[in-house]
C-alpha cells in the first residue's frame, strides 16, 4: 500500500507551517520505519519516478510506502475564487506557483523536444475548454445574469432514507431458531464460553472473518475471555492492535467496504467508541446511504457494558443510546447464551454494520444455550418475548432481563 499525500501547503486558510514544526509530511514515515519519498508535485516526471521507486519497495516485500508530492491549490478550499481574495495568501505567491503549472510545464517540455507543435497544443487546450463548457451548460442554467445549478438532478426529499440499510435478503433460506423450539440439544452453559465458541465456529467456517482489538490475543482471550483459544487456532486472523481506536476501527471500516473480508472489532470498553466516533458514526454508519445502498458494510463491532467493574467513569457507559442516534447501525443485545449464538451468527451474515452489546455481569453467569448446534440464526430487528403476561409490559435488555424475570410476580 502506498500512502500518497498531496501536500497543498494549506488546510482551508491555515498554512502547514502554522500547524506543525515538521512541515515535511514524508518524515512521518520514520516513526514506524516506512520508506518515504518527497517529490516536487508540480513535476509529473518526478512524481512518476518516485512512484516507480515506491512500487519497487512494495513489490519486493518491504512493506508500505509514503509519497509526499508538494504542490499548490490555486483556488480557495471551496469555490472558484483564489485564496488571495480571502487575504490568507498573496497574489504574488499564486502567480509564482502558476508559473510552475504542471500542464503548462509538460506542454513546454514536449514542445522543446519537438514532440508537440504549437498547433497541437492549442487544439488540445481548446478541446479541454470546450468539454468543460459543455459540462457546465448541462449542469447549470441561466437565472437572470447569473448561472445556477439545474434543480432537476437534486435528490428528492422522499429519498432521504434510501439505501440507509440493506433489505436482509442475505438471510433467505437460513435456519432460524428460538430456545423454546430449538431442534438441537440445549443445556446449562457459561455465557462467556458461548461468546468464544460461536466466534471460533464462524472463523472455522468462513476464512473471511477476522478479529481485531486491544489485547485480544493475550490474557486467555482478552480482558474477559471472549476470544479464548482463538489466537492459537487462527494466529493470522486474531490481530492485536495499538491503543488507537480511531485507527483500527477505521481500518475495519475500509476493509468491510472493500468487500473481501468480514472484520469483527472489539472495543475494550464502550466509552472508547468516543475516540473512534468519526469512523463509527460519520463513516461506517453512513456508507450505505452515501452510496445509494450499493456499497455493503459487513462489519461487526462488539462492545460491552462494564458498569460496576471498578474501572472508573471512562469505562462504564452503555453504548445503546449513542449508537441508536445514528441511522445505519443494527443493534443486538442478547441476554442468554442461546440468543447470543443466534444473534452473533446473524450479525456476521448481515451486510450492514451490527453492534453486539454484551454485559460483563452476564459473562460469568450460566444459562441455557446450545450444546452442539452453533449454526442457527435469530432474526435481526425483533424483540424477544421472554415471558408473556397481561398486567403490564417490561421492556429491557442484557443483564436486566434475568432480573426482570426474577422480579415479576
Amino acid at each position: 500500500m502506498c500512502f500518497f499525500s498531496e501536500n497543498t501547503l494549506y488546510a482551508v486558510t491555515t498554512a502547514v507551517a502554522e500547524e506543525t514544526r515538521e512541515t515535511r509530511m514524508a518524515e512521518r514515515g520514520a516513526a514506524d520505519g516506512r520508506p518515504a519519498f518527497r517529490v516536487d508535485g508540480m513535476d509529473p516526471v518526478a512524481v512518476r519516478l518516485a512512484t516507480q521507486m515506491a512500487l519497487e519497495v512494495m513489490r519486493s516485500g518491504r512493506g508500505p510506502t509514503i509519497i509526499e508530492a508538494e504542490l499548490y491549490r490555486y483556488f480557495h478550499h471551496g469555490g472558484g475564487l483564489p485564496g488571495s481574495a480571502f487575504g490568507y495568501r498573496t497574489k504574488e505567491e499564486e502567480a509564482q506557483w502558476r508559473e510552475r503549472d504542471p500542464i503548462l510545464r509538460i506542454a513546454r517540455e514536449m514542445q522543446n523536444r519537438k514532440w508537440l507543435t504549437d498547433e497541437d497544443n492549442a487544439a488540445i487546450r481548446a478541446n479541454a475548454k470546450a468539454a468543460a463548457k459543455e459540462a457546465g451548460e448541462r449542469l447549470t442554467e441561466m437565472d437572470g445574469p447569473k448561472r445556477r445549478s439545474v434543480p432537476g438532478p437534486r435528490p428528492k426529499p422522499a429519498l432521504r432514507g434510501e439505501g440507509m440499510r440493506g433489505d436482509l435478503s442475505e438471510f433467505g433460506g437460513k435456519r432460524f431458531e428460538e430456545l423454546e423450539t430449538a431442534t438441537g440439544p440445549v443445556g446449562e452453559v457459561k455465557f462467556i464460553e458461548s461468546v468464544a465458541d460461536v466466534m471460533g465456529r464462524n472463523m472455522e467456517k468462513d476464512e473471511r472473518v477476522f478479529i481485531l482489538g486491544e489485547d485480544i490475543h493475550r490474557l486467555k482471550g482478552g480482558t474477559n475471555g471472549a476470544t479464548r483459544g482463538l489466537a492459537a487456532r487462527f494466529p493470522d486472523r486474531v490481530i492485536p492492535t495499538p491503543i488507537s481506536e480511531q485507527g483500527f476501527t477505521g481500518l475495519a471500516g475500509g476493509v468491510a467496504q472493500e468487500g473481501t473480508y468480514r472484520p469483527v472489532v472489539e472495543l475494550m470498553y464502550p466509552d472508547f467508541a468516543l475516540v473512534a466516533a468519526d469512523q463509527i458514526f460519520n463513516q461506517i454508519a453512513k456508507v450505505r446511504h452515501m452510496f445509494g445502498g450499493d456499497t455493503k458494510m459487513p462489519l461487526v463491532l462488539r462492545n460491552k457494558v462494564a458498569i460496576g467493574t471498578g474501572y472508573g467513569s471512562q469505562h462504564s457507559m452503555d453504548p445503546a443510546g449513542m449508537y441508536s442516534m445514528w441511522p445505519g447501525w443494527r443493534i443486538v443485545a442478547p441476554s442468554t447464551p442461546f440468543d447470543y449464538v443466534g444473534l452473533m451468527n446473524s450479525a456476521l451474515l448481515c451486510e450492514d454494520p451490527v453492534l453486539v452489546i454484551e454485559h460483563v455481569a452476564l459473562y460469568n453467569s450460566s444459562g441455557i444455550g446450545p450444546l452442539k448446534d452453533l449454526d442457527y440464526f435469530i432474526p435481526l430487528g425483533k424483540a424477544k418475548v421472554v415471558r408473556p403476561g397481561k398486567a403490564f409490559t417490561v421492556l429491557t435488555y442484557l443483564a436486566m432481563v434475568p432480573l426482570a424475570v426474577k422480579t415479576a410476580p
